[in-house]
């Protein structure tokens, strides 16, 4: 497969950013057609692919290293917030493991951070319990489907 020229990759870089070609062709100085032939290019549609594999790469990364900030942030609100922000962590938690699959065999020993996890939802479900039960939640059960028992 031929190399690309430095012209091209960075056409490529543009059009995984979602400019269109002609948008493309202006920004680099080259015909529209010079850009529509390249696009026509294995290597170049290769490329395309490639920055926009990273970039979806990278945004997962990201969006992880989130969850787990978010997780933390949940738990100093079970600690320090009002019984009504306790609550509303308590639900986001759990509507949210609600959707995770269910294992169709044994699932492997879980990682560390699955573990942490899971010890959370264990210790938002308890605390709910114990606000009901105290008189310092309304009565409302949450949602059947994303208690954990």
């Amino acid at each position: 497969m031929p190399a690309l020229t430095p012209r091209q990759i960075q056409a490529a870089s543009l059009i995984a950013g979602g400019r269109s070609q002609r948008q493309v062709a202006k920004a680099i100085g080259v015909t529209y057609q010079t850009v529509n032939v390249w696009a026509q290019l294995p290597a170049f549609r290769a490329e395309v692919q490639a920055i926009i594999g990273d970039a979806h790469q990278a945004t997962a990364t990201m969006l992880q290293g989130q969850r787990m900030r978010a997780l933390e942030e949940l738990a100093t609100l079970l600690t320090n917030a009002p019984p009504s922000v306790k609550l509303q962590a308590i639900r986001t938690v759990l509507e949210a493991t609600n959707s995770l699959p269910t294992p169709a065999e044994p699932a492997p020993a879980p990682s560390p951070e699955q573990a942490s996890h899971d010890r959370l939802c264990e210790a938002l479900e308890w605390a709910c319990d114990e606000l009901i039960a105290e008189g310092r939640l309304p009565p409302e059960p949450i949602h059947a489907a994303t208690r954990h028992h």
